[in-house]
């Protein structure tokens, strides 16, 4: 049966507008007559949600079904993501001391996560579903400072050579991925529960919004990436110019998370102020190939580590790139969008 129908408006006594459900609609779902149907506005139409569908499904999980702890752990994680109300695990021999401890974790690693069993061979998790009160758009603008504070310190960890942040840098992956995790659960949310009052309603800006956390999370791990290289070089020497010349790009990708942060905080943006970036990754692009040339002439550990910030370097500045293409896809749907 076809996912789409085009069906006619009618017009009844009274100045209502009806339309009738196409029958595989309603058997697929379960609606019966008589029972409630959401129905929520998007700027492209209207959305039909039975009231029954409402509750957000629960999950089992047994841990014999997998090899190892880890592989349960990442489990939790993409049905937390996907919205689930309960995750328990079961295990019929009861878990390891170790096993327990790292399902524990999970608390403190998803957002919003509480244990409400415990026992010798059951542990379940239960997960705030409603959505925030804070609007998404404030959520990710969060993370995107969060974002452009870890490069801002990271460059100033390579121009002081100072090992002591670069270590604490390393350590901010934990953050941004509990924070990619629990802002891809509120987007999850607003799809599954359209009318709660700060859920998106614009299905276009829940997919820009979608690849906005990702590129975020991007962003922070190559900058810990380049944090992790600089304590493998520690105090060993390097040749100043090509030191400068790091420093230097990295300045220039820097500055580049700060146009992108700007602009997305901004209620007005123009496309105007979105291009410099590209112009910057340009500078960046030319720096990169000219240290290159300078370290690929001599094959060592040295070398090979600076050519490595270089390319991370880079790599930051493309997902500058992606985050101001991003906006640009979110001024357009600000743009475009239907009243």
């Amino acid at each position: 049966m076809s996912e789409a129908e085009i069906r006619s408006l009618q017009k009844i006594k009274g100045g209502s507008y009806v339309i009738t459900l196409p029958r595989w609609w309603v058997e697929r779902t379960g609606v019966k007559k008589g029972q409630k149907i959401v129905v929520v506005s998007d700027p492209i139409g209207l959305r039909l949600i039975p009231q029954s569908l409402r509750k957000l499904p629960e999950v089992e999980l047994i841990r014999e079904d997998f090899t190892h702890i880890r592989h349960i752990r990442y489990v939790v994680f993409s049905y937390y993501m996907q919205g689930v109300n309960k995750i328990t695990i079961l295990s019929k021999d009861g878990f390891s001391p170790d096993e327990r401890r790292e399902l524990r974790r999970l608390r403190g690693e998803l957002l919003g996560a509480d244990i409400v069993e415990d026992t010798n061979n059951r542990i379940s998790l239960k997960f705030i579903t409603s959505v925030s009160e804070e609007a998404i758009h404030d959520r990710i603008a969060r993370m995107a400072k969060f974002a452009y504070e870890v490069h801002e310190d990271t460059l100033q960890s390579m121009r002081e050579r100072n090992l002591i942040l670069a270590g604490e840098i390393v350590e901010r992956i934990e953050e941004i991925m509990r924070q990619y995790r629990a802002t891809y659960r509120y987007l999850t949310l607003s799809i599954l529960n359209p009318y709660q009052p700060q859920a998106i309603k614009d299905v276009r800006e829940l997919a820009v919004y979608s690849v906005v956390i990702r590129d975020l999370y991007m962003a922070v791990y190559y900058a810990t990436q380049i944090s992790k290289t600089l304590l493998e070089l520690g105090n060993t020497q390097i040749n100043k110019d090509i030191w400068g010349m790091l420093t230097e790009m990295y300045g220039v990708v820097v500055k580049m998370y700060e146009n992108a942060v700007d602009a997305f905080k901004s209620e007005d943006v123009q496309f105007g102020d979105l291009f410099e970036n590209a112009e910057l990754f340009q500078a960046v692009k030319r720096i990169d190939a000219e240290v290159s040339s300078l370290l690929l002439g001599e094959t060592n550990r040295i070398n090979t580590q600076l050519l490595l910030i270089s390319r991370n370097v880079r790599r930051s500045a493309g997902y500058a790139i992606a985050l101001t293409d991003d906006i640009v896809n979110r001024q357009v749907i600000k743009k475009t969008g239907v009243a």
